[in-house]
């Protein structure tokens, strides 16, 4: 009788599928967020006002987790270019049970929002739709990666208004991830593929060109980064480097050089700085960002949509 009741549970492990699990498996495929995950992009931009095309290469890095102040779990995901000392930081949650990815809304860290950034458990064809989100599962083809086919899941995903839209077209490989993203707003154009990756331990092509933008290639030298992103709405992160500790000034000025606002005034360490913009009430337009340390000054172009 003993051996008949063993034998029944062994059975009912093996055969019954807990609920949830398979839509956790099929999450985790689609987009996996494992600590030390890297994937390297290639990535073409394009200006839709001055007809500039660059060409760059980014990378992706799961660093590790974080417990924010709404007593819930993120990965901590990096985002850097190759030839920026500047690295961008999103918070990201995944929910095995809806099969939905959040982010959390670093700008307002008080309330502990965090809003609808991706929902997996869409069928092919369907659309979801909220107040700051269009989200559509709209194709299934297969592209070559790492001298094989593979299938891929192919999203839309829209936020924003007429004029300060954002529509990205995304494509994601089982077991890997965003494999191709097609990012558009008013007024520019970037298009990533994935070129390398390292994902949970497995290797696809060449990883060695992740290790880039040493601080040590930036020895001696200040400098001013582009805000990113821009256009922007309704924050944007400003960055700098200073290769000694010393007294920084960054104001902002409108299109006219009348001053609008001093963001930073204060004496810095050497190293990396950088300052999240919220523009809140200031309209739509030009603005020019300035920095003034130790006999150093530049200044660049932001651009606030609405």
């Amino acid at each position: 009788m003993k051996r008949k009741t063993v034998f029944i549970i062994l059975y009912f492990l093996l055969c019954v599928k807990i609920p949830g699990q398979g839509n956790a498996n099929r999450l985790l495929r689609l987009y996996p967020l494992n600590k030390g995950d890297i994937w390297i992009y290639r990535e073409t931009s394009f200006d839709k006002w001055s007809w500039d095309i660059n060409s760059s290469i980014w990378q992706r890095v799961i660093l590790g987790d974080t417990l924010m102040n709404n007593n819930r779990v993120y990965k901590i995901c990096a985002k850097k270019y190759k030839d920026r000392i500047e690295q961008y930081i999103t918070y990201e949650r995944l929910d095995s049970i809806s099969l939905k990815l959040y982010l959390y809304d670093a700008n307002k860290p008080a309330s502990g929002y965090e809003k609808l950034y991706k929902d997996f458990s869409l069928n092919l064809g369907d659309t979801l739709i909220t107040s700051e989100l269009i989200f559509r599962y709209y194709s299934e083809d297969s592209v070559s990666f790492n001298r094989q086919r593979m299938p891929r899941h192919n999203y839309f995903s829209s936020t924003g208004g007429s004029h300060n839209y954002k529509d990205v077209l995304e494509g994601f490989l089982d077991d890997i991830g965003i494999y191709s993203q097609d990012l558009e707003t008013h007024d520019y154009r970037e298009t990533s593929f994935l070129i390398a990756c390292s994902v949970n331990g497995r290797k696809y092509g060449d990883t060695t060109i992740s290790k880039v933008s040493e601080k040590k290639e930036f020895a001696g030298k200040m400098s001013l980064y582009q805000n990113y992103p821009n256009p922007f709405n309704p924050s944007t992160t400003i960055s700098y480097y200073i290769p000694k500790e010393g007294f920084v000034r960054l104001k902002l000025y409108d299109n006219l050089g009348r001053e609008i606002n001093t963001l930073v005034e204060a004496f810095k360490p050497a190293g990396e700085h950088s300052f999240i913009f919220y523009a809140g009430s200031l309209p739509c337009g030009v603005y020019i960002y300035r920095i003034e340390s130790q006999g150093f000054v530049d200044s660049k172009k932001l651009i606030l949509i609405k």
